[in-house]
């Protein structure tokens, strides 16, 4: 029988969910081990930045998922969620049957979001009881940016300026514009609303593990309107890494989305990085112009949103 516990007291055999755990984390190149990334979340259960529930039966642990809540964007988020081959029928419900009722039970929490590096069926359907889709996405990366070593010239009337804390209400307003009616907007809540991307902006210009970039960083204008950004930072590993790209609908078609990216890989380039990732939903056009400029799909992605009703 199934049983559920948390990670901070838990004391079953992990082996047989490390071994799982590690060879889902060599598959998509994790840098991190299984062990380390354990740990880690055993000491954010510990000091009660996070919380952890692992699945246990005859003393050995099954499967495990986590749940971190961040006040300020309202979201409840499952960011791990593992289950040894062969338990998933009896461990996968009742993990995300806690999760599910755990981030509800916040009466701050407006959103629901679980970013997994691992998809089954089983997954799908636990998380179809509560009505909630998946949606593809993927980290795609760019393996050398020596090719960008200058940046083409703007098309007239255009410019770049900079991205700082003093114009994360601007660069709100243009994210909110640029995902309206999409499915990102969907599985991320916090780009629907201005004030939800300002807490978003300000916690990328200001994140001390990937840590902003500001040389490729860049805010887009027509004359004296913002229509455009790109916000990046470098990895600790010293790769660039592009969390937000995006022009507003009017002025799609342009070629300004290409000029924001290359303008980052060339920042990249001089600042020596070691390459270039982002993210990406598989139906989003945008994956498009990535490949054309070398990006590869690296790393596959499923995530679950759900808004509170």
């Amino acid at each position: 029988m199934i049983t559920l516990e948390s990670l901070a007291t838990c004391d079953a055999n992990f082996d047989r969910l490390l071994a799982t755990m590690q060879r889902s984390r060599t598959a998509a190149g994790a840098e991190m081990s299984a062990a380390a990334t354990l740990s880690g979340w055993q000491t954010a259960a510990d000091i009660g930045v996070a919380e952890a529930m692992v699945a246990v039966e005859d003393e050995t642990a099954l499967g495990w998922i986590t749940v971190r809540f961040n006040a300020d964007r309202q979201v409840g988020r499952i960011l791990m969620l593992e289950v040894v081959p062969g338990a998933e029928a009896a461990a996968l419900t009742p993990l995300v049957d806690y999760a599910v009722a755990r981030i509800w039970a916040e009466p701050g929490i407006q959103f629901l979001n679980a970013t997994l590096h691992l998809d089954s069926p089983e997954i799908r359907a636990a998380f179809a009881k509560y009505a909630i889709p998946c949606v593809p996405r993927e980290e795609m990366r760019l393996a050398d940016v020596g090719a960008f070593s200058t940046e083409p010239p703007l098309p007239d009337g255009f410019r770049f300026a900079p991205l700082s804390l003093v114009d994360v209400e601007m660069g709100a307003v243009v994210v909110v514009a640029a995902y309206r009616g999409t499915i990102d907007e969907t599985i991320y809540p916090e780009m629907a609303t201005e004030a939800g991307m300002r807490v978003a902006l300000t916690e990328n210009l200001t994140d001390e593990h990937d840590i902003y970039d500001p040389t490729a960083s860049a805010l887009l204008y027509a004359g004296d309107r913002p229509i455009g950004l790109i916000v990046c930072a470098l990895t600790p590993e010293r790769r660039g890494y592009v969390i937000e790209v995006c022009v507003v609908p009017e002025h799609r078609g342009r070629g300004l989305g290409r000029a924001l990216l290359t303008h980052a890989l060339t920042a990249f380039h001089a600042e020596n990085a070691i390459g270039a990732q982002l993210w990406v939903t598989l139906e989003n056009p945008a994956r498009n112009l990535y490949e054309s400029l070398g990006f590869r799909g690296h790393v596959p992605m499923w995530v679950y949103a759900a808004t509170r009703v």
